[in-house]
């Protein structure tokens, strides 16, 4: 058996694949590579399904030649606007009460929940427990509820479900290329994993990964992610506003952002241009310094202003004590922190996946713009938050020992509504579907 875990992640910009194995010193990364892909992947989903393998192809046979050995099966992560979400409640009776509850009992229940039914043509791609109940104990945690004892369970999750089409485009890209799927990751579950401390994370952060065509955001509190969102428009949004108002090429937009961006006005000297020269000597167009920055900060800051709005509104449903952590390729233009520091608050920072993986790591795994891959990699090795497509779901056991009812909070909130109506019982137990209800809006958003 190899020693080796594969991620890949598909990005907007480029297809990455990174190869890692487990030392003394924790995880280290003995392969890093990616190929460019251009309009290949467009908001998370695979369109041009050709150009996809050509680039996938490229960067495994190089992963390949690096570790000495052909991949076969690799983690891969999911993302796109057109992922939704929704809040369910499992009631599960336990037949054997006096039994204490174990993290394999648990881990059974979440993975029954991947059966739970959404639309035809749909499939659910994440499966995360946010609290417990059990008998009289209400609203304990995973690692408070295991060791307890009851008769009545009751579980709530939130689940990630979206088109079938995603996972079967990337099956056939990944088939094409010989290798199979081992986990399914949603991206910006990868990313948090990837940059986030532990005590960020307990105390409440917002992650948010500015990639090239989408902004993906995960919330999480005492080590539980509450909240993932996907902002359709990212680092792209921004060359295509400098192409739109200097009149420049595609090329020359990303060329001049990437190495004079700026996204401060103030920073910016007013009487300075760019000229733009073509591989022949031949004077292309002339951009002002001052003009392409305040295009760059007019932009950054309605990427700003929508993160802004998403990190408000879980701040009503609980504090971010541990601010808001920015990950991503548009982090380095020059003074986008500070920009950031205006919309969001003080407490923000930039990161890359370092502290996560060893120091002796492939240099390239250690940038802003690795975070979602290296994220993969660290789930590779973990059985946490993911569904694996080689170990289906398993239950068997877990349903001879328990009856399980799933429900909706909608479809919970209309048969409470229709008992109290007809003078039901006025006793019923306390539950927490009001403490869940607002963090997403309505049950069938996009996230």
């Amino acid at each position: 058996m190899s020693n080796f875990i594969t991620a890949i992640d598909f990005g907007s910009s480029k297809v990455a694949v990174a190869v890692g194995t487990k030392s003394a010193d924790g995880i280290k990364v003995v392969s890093f590579h990616s190929h460019p892909l251009p309009n290949g992947i467009k908001n998370g989903e695979i369109i041009n399904e050709g150009r996809v393998i050509e680039a996938l192809k490229v960067a495994l046979g190089a992963a390949s030649s690096d570790i000495g050995e052909e991949i076969s099966k690799a983690v891969i992560n999911i993302s796109g606007k057109i992922l939704s979400r929704k809040e369910i409640e499992s009631t599960i009776i336990r037949n054997l009460s006096s039994k204490y509850v174990s993290a394999e009992e648990l881990e059974g229940y979440r993975r029954e929940r991947y059966k739970y039914s959404v639309d035809e043509g749909d499939m659910i791609y994440a499966v995360l427990p946010q609290k417990y109940d059990i008998d009289d104990l209400i609203g304990y945690q995973q690692h408070e509820i295991i060791g307890t004892s009851g008769k009545n369970l009751k579980a709530y999750y939130k689940i990630f479900y979206g088109k079938a089409a995603l996972l079967s485009r990337c099956k056939k890209v990944l088939s094409a290329c010989g290798v199979e799927i081992s986990k399914i990751v949603l991206s910006p579950i990868a990313s948090a994993r990837a940059v986030l401390t532990e005590a960020e994370m307990e105390n409440g952060v917002m992650l948010v990964d500015i990639g090239r065509g989408l902004t993906q955001i995960a919330v999480v509190r005492k080590g539980i992610v509450t909240d993932v969102r996907i902002i359709p428009f990212g680092g792209e949004s921004i060359t295509v506003d400098i192409q739109n108002v200097t009149s420049i090429s595609p090329k020359w937009a990303e060329l001049i952002k990437l190495k004079h961006g700026c996204c401060v006005e103030e920073f910016t000297p007013e009487d300075k241009k760019l000229v733009l020269r073509g591989n022949d000597g031949i004077i292309e167009d002339e951009v002002s310094l001052i003009g392409l920055t305040r295009i760059i900060e007019a932009r950054t800051s309605e990427i700003l202003e929508a993160i802004k709005y998403i990190k408000e509104e879980n701040e009503s449903q609980g504090k971010l004590s541990a601010g808001v952590v920015i990950t991503g390729g548009t982090c380095y233009l020059e003074g986008f922190l500070d920009l950031a520091k205006v919309f969001l608050g003080k407490k923000t920072r930039l990161a890359a996946p370092r502290g996560c993986i060893t120091t002796d790591s492939h240099e390239k795994a250690q940038d802003t713009f690795s975070s979602t891959v290296v994220g993969l990699l660290l789930e590779g090795f973990s059985n946490i938050l993911t569904y694996s497509e080689n170990d289906k779901v398993k239950v068997s056991e877990i349903e001879a020992e328990a009856d399980i009812k799933t429900e909706t909070f909608e479809e919970k909130g209309k048969k409470e509504s229709g008992e109290r109506k007809g003078g039901g019982n006025k006793s019923q137990k306390r539950g927490l579907g009001t403490l869940f209800e607002g963090i997403f809006g309505e049950n069938n958003d996009n996230c």
